[in-house]
């Protein structure tokens, strides 16, 4: 089955797409967020992994020179704010038993490209959410290697 369009009422976590457009302050993601905060009561969360991976998108821009130290501690305090709003969801043994059964599932090559995106939705389904993403066809490649367990990945795309 692998991936369906979520009832409104399933909770959602952000992959690090979304939160990205978040911070940047995208109308159209506030405007995906308030939707889903009236369909659920709550707003969407955010993995631990997501917030790992914007992080290491900043230090990456360090390294390279591409931004300040000034800049970069301007951009991890403003992902860190926000994510400070939302709840957190951690990445737990349930969701590591998840990624290696996927990893094993997708082989080593697909598994080395995919491995935070692979890491963001088992942290979603260890913790019975679903993924809001701008990434349809990864998110969809990840949801075909589920575990049967947790088969099917509830999938909002929300594009701008």
């Amino acid at each position: 089955m692998a991936a369906v369009t979520p009832v409104p009422s399933v909770p959602l976590a952000m992959d690090t797409d979304v939160f990205s457009d978040l911070t940047r302050g995208v109308a159209a993601t506030r405007d995906f967020i308030q939707q889903h905060l009236a369909n659920t009561g709550n707003f969407p969360s955010i993995t631990s992994i997501t917030i790992f991976e914007r992080l290491i998108g900043i230090e990456a821009e360090l390294r390279k020179r591409k931004i300040t130290t000034e800049q970069a501690e301007q951009f991890r305090g403003g992902i860190l704010q926000i994510a400070a709003t939302y709840r957190i969801l951690d990445f737990n043994a349930e969701a590591a038993s998840i990624v290696a059964q996927i990893m094993v599932s997708l082989g080593e090559n697909k598994s080395n490209k995919l491995w935070y995106d692979i890491m963001i939705v088992a942290t979603a389904m260890a913790h019975k959410h679903g993924v809001a993403t701008r990434n349809k066809k990864h998110m969809e490649l990840i949801a075909d290697n589920l575990p049967p367990e947790y088969d099917p990945l509830p999938l909002a795309i929300w594009k701008r």
